[in-house]
């Protein structure tokens, strides 16, 4: 029982679901096809199905990614206010939602490969908005590091982070109390094993190899980013931890998302008041706005806008705190916002 609520602390953020199938797939499209305005079902990837919802026109497409365990209903609040601005696509990962389940154990560089062979096989071609709740933001980033040419923003909300690792952060500085370092080693061994453990995920992830394959994304240059984190963080640390440790591992969480801000010279970086890990569930204004904001960001550079030469961008400092909105990104040439 100990061990779970760790695990559960430990930043994976769980959210049960069912697995399903019924809807026939649908045959691929050619390349210079036009996309369609609509899709919805289930779409045969690598031997096993993934179900695909599409709606709305206009380009770059907005593909959303639930977190680990979830699937596409997380972004309920979200979905209806995209409709009218750009086409946006979400889908079940393999296990997750009406998907079938797919090879385990499984990495983010597979989960990426499949959502690419998805989009292709239902015609949805790119440019893309990548946008990543948890797990997802993980694999949207390895998506844009994968795929540059096909990615023209990306939006990681409370995305998890190669850089959030509070095994190495014990390693030069213990508690000095006894009972608060004892607490802290159980949690780290909790991790450790939520980490090399398949088993222990509802996708049959293997984290660890899943770090590894991003350990070489460590700029996205300047495609237009938006991270968005939580205000809340009580959901770091088991709810029985001293302040003090709860202290602790919010802000290696933080300083993660900071870190994730850092790796594009045009990015914003916004604190959701109000809002715990589901972020697009507690505040869907914020998410919005910053989904949004990408989407324009991206539809000025496509036009021709660019970046001056001489004029570095410089990255976000600090992260903003959104209560009633949320800051735009800046235009290009632009300091981002702190």
């Amino acid at each position: 029982m100990y061990a779970s609520r760790v695990r559960l602390g430990a930043l994976l953020g769980l959210l049960a679901s069912g697995c399903g199938a019924s809807a026939p797939p649908t045959q691929g499209a050619r390349e210079d096809a036009a996309p369609p305005p609509s899709v919805a079902g289930l779409f045969e990837v690598d031997g096993h199905r993934l179900y695909l919802e599409c709606s709305g026109v206009g380009a770059p497409t907005i593909v959303l990614g639930h977190g680990q365990g979830g699937s596409r209903a997380t972004w309920d609040k979200v979905w209806p206010g995209l409709l009218g601005v750009a086409r946006v696509c979400r889908y079940d990962r393999a296990a997750c939602g009406k998907s079938e389940l797919g090879p385990v154990p499984t990495t983010s560089g597979h989960v990426v490969r499949d959502l690419h062979a998805l989009l292709r096989v239902a015609g949805i071609l790119p440019p893309y908005i990548m946008v990543g709740h948890s797990l997802g933001g993980l694999n949207a980033q390895l998506f844009a590091h994968t795929f540059p040419a096909e990615v023209a923003g990306l939006v990681l909300i409370e995305s998890s982070s190669r850089d959030y690792d509070p095994r190495a952060s014990s390693e030069t500085a213990m508690p000095e109390d006894p009972t608060e370092r004892r607490l802290l080693l159980d949690f780290n061994a909790g991790y450790d094993a939520t980490m090399r453990n398949y088993a222990l995920s509802p996708e049959g992830l293997d984290w660890e190899s899943s770090y590894r394959e991003l350990s070489e994304v460590t700029t996205f240059g300047e495609l237009p980013l938006y991270v968005v984190t939580a205000g809340n963080r009580t959901w770091t640390a088991p709810a029985f931890f001293p302040p003090s440790l709860k202290q602790r591992l919010a802000q290696l969480w933080m300083d993660a998302q900071t870190g994730l801000a850092a790796r594009s010279r045009r990015s914003v970086h916004v604190v959701a008041e109000g809002a715990g890990h589901f972020v697009q569930q507690d505040r869907p204004d914020i998410v919005l706005k910053a989904i949004k904001s990408v989407l324009e960001a991206s539809r000025a550079g496509a036009s021709g806008a660019s970046h001056p030469a001489g004029g570095a961008i410089q990255p976000t400092a600090a992260p903003a705190a959104a209560s009633d909105g949320a800051p735009s990104l800046p235009a290009v040439g632009k300091t981002p916002r702190g």
